[in-house]
């Protein structure tokens, strides 16, 4: 194995360990315990997953319309923080048993997938914006390991802050080194940033416009 795949292999062993040891013991209880500081927001979210796939897969309905709450009438979920793009993610684990505790482990899943993914996004950024991947690899663990994060690992904003990364690298690339692969992808990331997060797809289009997020010319 060379070094770099060395190196890349225990970057992303660090991640998924990272993930294991701040959601610890969730591992063990993946469809029966959730991620919750008190105030039962990851109960809203097990409840919007199952809500992507009983819309999509069972009802084929947008999922941006429900009657299951303020019945008869229904009520819009287009603004609500219904993280649809990570409800489309979450589609595979429909076929696991269980109906709820299906949602359960779909949202423990993507909860614990959320920090490897922003690891990993975070350490290309960086290596982009220096060209160092050591530093890259540092930043992307104080990032994860800050108690801001780590306590707050549930809620939709945080599990979801890998598209805010991954946009802003698609962006830094597209002026890099532009290409129409490059120049469809920006697009594409920053409308599943959108439907992860409105206020995510805010803050990153203002970030875009800063010129440190852009290469200096030449």
């Amino acid at each position: 194995m060379s070094r770099k795949a060395a190196g890349v292999a225990a970057a992303l062993v660090l991640y998924a360990t990272l993930a294991v040891l701040f959601t610890w013991p969730l591992l063990l209880h993946p469809a029966s315990h959730l991620l919750d500081d008190g105030n039962l927001d990851a109960f809203q979210f097990v409840w919007n997953l199952w809500w992507v796939r009983e819309a999509l897969l069972h009802r084929h309905a947008t999922p941006f319309h429900t009657t299951t709450l303020f019945y008869p009438d229904g009520v819009g979920l287009f603004w609500h923080t219904l993280s649809a793009t990570t409800g489309l993610l979450s589609l595979p684990f429909a076929l696991a048993p269980g109906g709820m505790r299906a949602a359960v482990l779909a949202e423990n899943a993507t909860s614990l997938a959320a920090l490897p993914a922003t690891c990993i996004l975070a350490t290309l950024f960086v290596r982009e914006l220096t060209g160092r991947p050591g530093v890259g690899v540092v930043a992307a663990v104080a990032l994860v390991a800050s108690p801001f994060y780590v306590r707050q690992l549930h809620i939709a904003y945080l599990s979801n802050l890998y598209w805010p990364l991954a946009v802003l690298l698609l962006w830094w690339r597209l002026h890099a080194r532009p290409s129409w692969p490059r120049v469809a992808a920006v697009p594409l990331a920053f409308v599943l940033l959108f439907f992860a997060s409105q206020d995510y797809a805010v803050m990153t289009s203002s970030a875009e416009r800063h010129p440190s997020v852009r290469p200096s010319p030449g």
